[in-house]
């Protein structure tokens, strides 16, 4: 078998059917063709393989894919043998947040991981320019989505902003924490006026009945659900700032729950209120997004820092990141410290929710929060963490792998956007990953993958394993 990734032979020639395809899907005679000759096919589209196809990709875009032999390989295409291997749809982590301080370009990271599109949660003035690169192919990295910058709801007067940014072409409004009710509405009200996308977290004085109310395309968090169950004072004034937040939260979990309790236990009482949540939002019809990685790392920066070190990705921790874990100034250890108990207890009742919102059907998408370099959230690496996670309570393999891919491009068609990925189609963004192993059995087989293709230009893995290399 040769190499994957690396051509194999060049196919002298091109039936009269197929080359009037290419030529209407793709009239530049100058983009490169690729061939996945003989190739099992995950296309996403439905819990299925398809065995031994081809699948013809020519400049950005997935172009044919038929059983293998049926139809003569394109003169000078780029033939790569995938004998015994799996091609399925790069993923989409739909929660991150653009940031410097790793010590190697997050965007290679992501594409490292298999990682093909991104979304952006804070209108980052990082994304054009960065957009700009990518698509040029001066810079390594995914699709890069996003929405507007945040209304926080300390601003003067925050609905003025939702119009300023649908002036400045932004097609989805991220709204945070802090809003009145008032303001809320007001900001739901210029949000729906201008055909935009909101996703938001659960501000504290609305709660989730009122965001529900406000018919709200998507929260951001599972977590966000969690502190729906702290039975917390809407009127305390700490719940106003993000540095005070913490403490009133934690204060409603220990006032409401028995902190000794073990996991199950925990689980099974919070699972009633759960499973109404989950009720209201699919009749609702709210997408929720994940972001459970940054909830497990959470638990674990608090109660287990051995093991965040241990991670497979510890190497490529920030500096800084790494000096605040060991001094005892990382954000997390300050919230959690002397109530360790709450870090667990949120994981927990997240994964609890989880299970609920998967058995009523409610419509979700992979995130992850990767990013920032404060969080240690890795990205990339913290697809694999979402996707163990995800299997580990309750989703299939399928499943899990949806919401990174199809469920991720009807959430950007709903942005406005075009959701040309995620499955295996023809017409679609030729974002592909080349497997040894069938992802549907399990998903730890993505992390070895043989080699990613982004908007049609392939990347062997031994080049991007060269490209996040860490210098000494």
């Amino acid at each position: 078998m040769e190499h994957p990734f690396v051509p194999s032979r060049l196919a002298p020639v091109l039936s009269l059917t197929l080359a009037t395809h290419l030529l209407m899907a793709c009239p530049s005679t100058a983009q490169e063709i690729t061939v996945f000759r003989d190739v099992a096919v995950v296309p996403m589209t439905s819990e299925t393989v398809l065995d031994a196809q081809d699948v013809v990709t020519r400049g950005s875009e997935i172009v044919a894919i038929s059983p293998t032999g049926s139809t003569p390989v394109p003169q000078k295409a780029t033939v790569i043998d995938g004998e015994g291997m799996y091609l399925m749809p790069g993923l989409a982590d739909m929660h991150i947040h653009l940031d410097t301080g790793w010590p190697v370009d997050p965007l290679a990271l992501y594409v490292a991981n298999g990682v093909t599109t991104v979304r952006d949660m804070a209108g980052s003035e990082l994304l054009p320019p960065l957009r700009r690169e990518v698509e040029k192919g001066a810079r390594l990295g995914p699709n890069l989505l996003g929405t507007s910058p945040c209304v926080w709801g300390w601003e003067t007067t925050p609905s003025r902003l939702v119009v300023e940014h649908k002036k400045m072409g932004y097609t989805a409004q991220k709204i945070n924490s802090y809003l009145s009710p008032r303001d809320f509405r007001l900001v739901m009200r210029q949000v729906k006026r201008r055909d935009m996308y909101g996703v938001c977290h659960i501000p504290f004085r609305v709660g989730l009945d009122g965001v529900l109310e406000a018919k709200m395309d998507e929260i951001a968090h599972i977590e966000e659900l969690v502190f729906e169950m702290a039975d917390l004072d809407r009127n305390d004034p700490r719940l106003k700032r993000v540095e005070t937040e913490p403490e009133c939260i934690i204060e409603a979990f220990e006032k409401k729950f028995d902190t000794t309790m073990t996991a199950e236990l925990l689980k099974e009482a919070v699972r009633p209120e759960a499973r109404e949540m989950a009720r209201k939002i699919r009749a609702a019809n709210v997408t929720i997004c994940t972001t459970l990685a940054t909830t497990e790392l959470v638990g674990q920066k608090v109660n287990n820092a051995s093991g965040v070190w241990a991670r497979d990705y510890g190497p490529y921790f920030p500096k800084r990141f790494r000096n605040a874990m060991k001094s005892g100034s990382d954000r997390h250890l300050v919230a959690f410290r002397g109530k360790e108990w709450a870090a667990r207890l949120l994981f927990e009742m997240s994964r609890t929710v989880l299970e609920e919102l998967k058995a009523a059907g409610v419509a979700m998408v992979l995130g992850t929060d990767a990013g920032p370099w404060r969080l240690g959230t890795a990205p990339g690496f913290a697809m694999h963490d979402e996707l163990r996670i995800l299997t580990e309570n309750g989703l299939s393999p399928y499943e899990a792998i949806a919401l990174g891919t199809r469920n991720a491009a009807k959430v950007d068609v709903a942005m406005k956007g075009k959701g040309d990925f995620g499955t295996i189609e023809v017409k679609k963004r030729a974002d592909l990953i080349l497997l040894d192993h069938n992802p549907l059995d399990d998903v730890s087989h993505i992390r070895n993958h043989r080699g990613v293709m982004v908007a049609g230009k392939r990347h062997p893995r031994e080049q991007l394993d060269q490209a996040i290399a860490l210098k000494n």
